[in-house]
């Protein structure tokens, strides 16, 4: 292909400079405003408080977690600032894939694993204050060393949480919200698209605590049973389909 037909003139930074800023004013704006959609009857979240109002997070009595969202993200409800050569999700989807974003949004997470009741093995990363709270404990605990489900390499900046910490990273007496972030499909705690959003909620001590779900297999989470990380997945339907197959339920094959 001649350079000729390329929207961008590549002969010099100073020219691509001037083709990057005439391509981004000739293509159509899309509408990229950012909305939050909630139910029309939000639930007021209850904790230990003692004042009836809050300030940087702090739960109040008559406070929503959609109060919490407007009031401690009002940027959020701006246009995205989208780059000019990356105006579709799937070009922004290509970006993210291909490029290393290890080195951004650093966040550091104490993890704990959790047992299910059929064997299997989830864990829960707590986001820490700074880099110094997780290198103080960064010697894993025997105990977890002997554990089944205890995986030697970790993700980067993600340590064992010490038996000596749990009542402080899992205390719950206080009044600050609790945001739990879900990862991706196959993905875990680690990644950037994660990291983004939690460290812009512990940056400025906003008063909130945050963490990450990492379900069974995924995020370096040891696989300890035959069932896999499914999100549809509730635990009890499998079940119950038993439960029909041997009762010789006539719709059998409808039931996935």
């Amino acid at each position: 292909m001649e350079a000729s037909y390329l929207p961008l003139d590549l002969r010099s930074f100073e020219e691509l400079q001037s083709s990057l800023r005439k391509l981004d004013e000739t293509m159509p704006k899309p509408n990229n405003q950012v909305h939050v959609y909630h139910g029309s009857n939000s639930v007021a979240i209850r904790g230990r408080h003692k004042a009836n109002t809050a300030m940087n997070g702090a739960v109040a009595a008559d406070k929503t977690l959609v109060d919490l969202l407007r009031g401690e993200w009002r940027p959020y409800q701006s246009p995205f600032p989208v780059h000019p050569l990356m105006q579709s999700g799937h070009l922004q989807t290509l970006y993210a894939a291909a490029c290393n974003f290890t080195d951004v949004d650093r966040v550091y997470y104490a993890r704990k694993l959790l047992a299910m009741h059929d064997g299997g093995t989830v864990a829960l990363d707590i986001v820490l204050d700074s880099e110094a709270q997780y290198i103080t404990g960064i010697d894993v605990d025997e105990d977890i060393r002997k554990r089944p489900d205890y995986v030697k390499n970790l993700p980067s900046r993600i340590r064992y949480m010490k038996a000596a910490e749990e009542s402080e990273l899992l205390a719950s007496d206080d009044d600050r919200p609790m945001l739990i972030a879900l990862h991706g499909l196959s993905g875990g705690s680690h990644e950037s698209y994660l990291r983004a959003v939690l460290h812009r909620v512990i940056e400025k001590r906003s008063n909130w605590a945050a963490c990450s779900l990492n379900s069974r297999g995924c995020g370096r989470t040891a696989i300890t049973t035959k069932q896999l990380f499914c999100a549809s997945w509730t635990g009890k339907f499998p079940l119950y389909r038993r439960k029909l197959i041997s009762r010789g339920h006539p719709n059998n094959d409808e039931i996935s």
